[in-house]
């Protein structure tokens, strides 16, 4: 008579070299034993625990770095011949959507964006800039205070913000300011007469660039089949 197989050591065998962790008596996320009800995997809800952990990886998760290995340790098992099992509250945890979105958006913020509306090839993050120095040049914030002048009209206020909203680093530098005198802003008469002379400069090749197209579409002529 042939002996039967007991399912615990069924269970308990060796998927790949790396699983040795792995009890599979327990939850597979959580692998602690408790008194919630364990349910066995479907093979939907295996394959989607699959990718949540690829995405998870992908998106530098430091909440579940073991579960992940874990799985990762096991993806090209035979679900077939495996009793995978989980708690519920660990699975829907583990793949809950808003959780995913929250990483995504994380992501997101903390990588340049690929594009400006200047044309520029990376959008300046607040992050990237450091906080300004009011004692200190507000356009260079060197250590070099001799020869400083204050922000004392309002129109050199007005003329400095409006010009920064073009000047990615300076936007976000003066991104909280409305008011450069109430501020306390310092510079250096050579950094105030270069960074308006670059953006003279860029409203002049803004202004070519326009001329240029309106050019081009007056001097076409219409071809009429």
């Amino acid at each position: 008579m042939a002996s039967s197989i007991n399912p615990a050591v069924v269970l308990k065998r060796k998927h790949s070299d790396d699983d040795d962790d792995i009890d599979y008596e327990l939850c597979l996320i959580c692998q602690r034993k408790s008194q919630e009800h364990l349910k066995v995997a479907s093979e939907h809800g295996w394959q989607r625990v699959l990718s949540v952990a690829q995405e998870r990886e992908q998106l530098n998760d430091t909440a579940y770095p073991i579960v992940i290995k874990n799985i990762h340790s096991i993806e090209h098992l035979d679900f077939s011949n495996t009793s995978l099992k989980w708690h519920k509250n660990c699975y829907s945890s583990f793949t809950a959507e808003n959780k995913l979105q929250r990483l995504r958006n994380k992501q997101k913020t903390s990588e340049p964006s690929t594009s400006d509306s200047d044309g520029l090839s990376h959008r300046v993050s607040r992050t990237s800039v450091s906080a300004t120095d009011w004692k200190r040049c507000i356009f260079c914030q060197s250590t070099d205070v001799d020869n400083m002048h204050r922000v004392s009209t309002m129109g050199l206020s007005d003329k400095i913000l409006s010009h920064a909203k073009y000047d990615l680093t300076m936007r976000v530098r003066l991104a909280d300011v409305n008011d450069l005198i109430a501020a306390d802003g310092m510079y250096h008469l050579q950094c105030l007469v270069l960074f308006e002379r670059t953006r003279s400069s860029a409203d002049a090749d803004n202004r070519l660039d326009a001329f240029s197209g309106q050019s081009r579409s007056t001097n076409m002529v219409p071809f009429h089949m």
